[in-house]
């Protein structure tokens, strides 16, 4: 990155404690195009309760609206980046190079605090134990989120408070890939560090995962890193099939990169089976969708899990790139073939292949718009015809969209098949290390050079404490993996009970708006009768009062004639008749 620019604007010191000299937090964000995003959180940040006061940095790459103008209004300050130097670490550590507090809090735009003690939850572990160098918070769905990307959001992490350390070397090595993920998981979307720390160890340059990476550095160099889910943030994208794509692939080259996962080809379409199977589960069962809207979310599912699984595929076997496209296409046969049912799918992959023209390169919006109205399509003729049970059913509708994916993604990879090296990268808009040769097929990440002593698990516990182990488990090695086992199979059975919990508290809600529906149409029944009741009476009351007046008006001309009377017999002393109304 080029060298650091003096701010465009510098900011002032939000005094949101009440105390002039209380300690400051500096919220540190990274911003492009982002006003109305920033519309919405500046304020939820600036309403926060807290004893600390608050400074606001945001390092903007290149924004076209006006989103500095509206960072100005609320008192931040402002560093502009060229966006050709933009990088996920480098950026965030140019804006924590003008912080003044001593805790940096990092944020994106897209983040929510869930309420306004967000803040000072965040924060307040930092002062508990000086070995805690960062706090990361609770991570929930936006309210925009869709059905699948809420589910996705909620079982990326158990929500109770852990705290991870390496406090057994051994123990630590022994850790498999998956678990050396979950072990290091510190997502930065909402997140607080030491500045004294981050000052040591800054993030890495890096176009994904700078969080996951400085985690890793972080514990080995003997500091804790704490989930803390007293603080909340909502936060979660929407994404596209192909942004999914491309972001699974940069999320699986990170995991590679850290934790040296690899999935096999033939593992990806099993995978894509079973979390389609699941989706379609909750999406009947859960959600009591129904046709058409049950079939528009079973075929998005199926791109979703298919645009992850390959995303995943590519991105843990990026040393596939170096030999161009040629290599990722017989590859792809390989994926097709993953599960014995799977057979056609390798023909209709090749065939479409094979008579893809490169004069005509296949848009990707344009690909899924057309595998969503042909899977529709298909389903629908499957489903006019009398045929086999719902299971049996539901298998023949995954075979169709399967067999429809494969014969697009070959059609795609055929129209580029003449654009060797890097043409692929640049449509899965992959970073630059395999141009550049830092990605090898021995890389097998990290391994530190001094272990950090004292008999610790290095694996956060679902509850609120540490989990200690004996010096016994450091020598051994195949007990402390069997209670790991033990854990997973535990985390797995409380997904599975959340998502069960979650199915039947939707289908709680479900009849109780169901119930408050029919409650509220038969108010507004009774409310119509009780109206067209009133009215009647009044109707009546008013004819009543109309006969009244007329008997009234008669009754006084009946007197007024007999006073007349009276007065014309000469002679007449008696008094005048006296009004009825009148007598006592």
């Amino acid at each position: 990155m080029s060298a650091v620019r003096p701010p465009l604007f510098r900011g002032r010191l939000h005094e949101i404690s009440g105390n002039r000299s209380a300690r400051v937090v500096s919220i540190i964000l990274p911003v492009k195009n982002s006003a109305r995003d920033l519309r919405s959180l500046l304020p939820r940040l600036l309403a926060q309760r807290t004893d600390r006061n608050v400074e606001i940095i945001a390092a903007d790459s290149g924004s076209s609206d006006d989103t500095r103008d509206v960072l100005r209004e609320y008192g931040a300050t402002v560093l502009a980046i060229e966006p050709t130097d933009f990088d996920y670490g480098a950026t965030r550590n140019v804006a924590a190079r003008h912080a003044g507090g001593s805790v940096l809090v990092f944020v994106t735009t897209r983040s929510r605090p869930a309420d306004n003690l967000w803040l000072a939850n965040l924060v307040a572990p930092l002062d508990t134990d000086s070995r805690i160098a960062a706090v990361s918070s609770r991570v929930l769905p936006r309210l925009d989120a869709d059905i699948l990307t809420a589910r996705d959001q909620l079982r990326v992490r158990v929500p109770g408070r852990s705290v991870s350390q390496i406090s057994d070397w051994a123990a630590y090595h022994s850790l498999d890939p998956q678990s050396l993920r979950q072990f290091l998981s510190f997502p930065n979307v909402s997140a607080a560090i030491r500045a004294d720390v981050f000052a040591r160890i800054p993030f890495p340059h890096a176009t994904f995962a700078e969080d996951l990476k400085w985690a890793r550095k972080v514990l080995e160099t003997g500091f804790k890193i704490q989930h803390e889910p007293s603080s909340t943030v909502l936060h979660s994208h929407n994404y596209s099939t192909v942004e999914l794509l491309r972001r699974s692939f940069d999320d699986g080259g990170a995991n590679f990169d850290v934790a040296g996962i690899r999935l096999d080809a033939r593992d990806v379409v099993p995978i894509i089976l079973s979390m389609v199977r699941d989706d379609w589960h909750y999406l009947e069962r859960g959600w009591r969708l129904e046709p058409p809207e049950l079939r528009q979310w079973q075929v998005r599912s199926i791109l979703r899990r298919t645009a992850w699984s390959l995303g995943q595929w590519l991105g843990t076997n990026r040393v596939l790139l170096a030999g161009g496209l040629p290599a990722v296409i017989d590859a792809g046969r390989a994926v097709t073939l993953g599960n014995a049912g799977s057979g056609s799918l390798r023909a209709v992959f090749g065939d479409n292949l094979e008579r893809a023209s490169s004069d005509a390169p296949v848009e990707p919006d344009t690909m899924i718009d057309e595998v969503i109205s042909a899977v529709i399509a298909d389903w629908s003729a499957l489903e006019k015809d009398p045929g086999p049970a719902s299971a049996a059913l539901d298998d023949e509708r995954l075979d169709i969209a399967l067999r429809r994916i494969a014969g697009s993604l070959g059609a795609w990879l055929g129209s580029f098949r003449h654009r060797l090296g890097g043409q692929l990268e640049s449509e899965l808009s992959l970073i630059d290390q395999v141009k550049r040769g830092l990605v090898t097929s021995e890389m097998t990440g990290y391994v530190p050079e001094q272990p950090w002593p004292n008999g610790r698990l290095p694996y956060p516990a679902p509850d609120d404490h540490e989990t200690s182990i004996t010096d016994g488990w450091q020598a051994d090695t195949k007990a402390f993996t069997a209670a790991l086992t033990a854990q997973e199979v535990e985390l797995a059975a409380l997904f599975s009970s959340a998502s069960a919990r979650d199915r039947q508290i939707m289908m709680l809600q479900n009849e109780l708006y169901t119930k408050v529906a029919e409650r509220d149409d038969i108010i507004r029944g009774l409310q119509s009768e009780l109206h067209e009741k009133v009215a009647a009476c009044n109707r009546v009351i008013h004819s009543l009062q109309q006969e009244l007046h007329t008997a009234v008006g008669e009754r006084d001309d009946i007197i007024r004639g007999l006073q007349s009377e009276l007065r014309a017999k000469p002679g007449k002393t008696d008094p005048p008749l006296e009004d009825p109304d009148r007598r006592g």
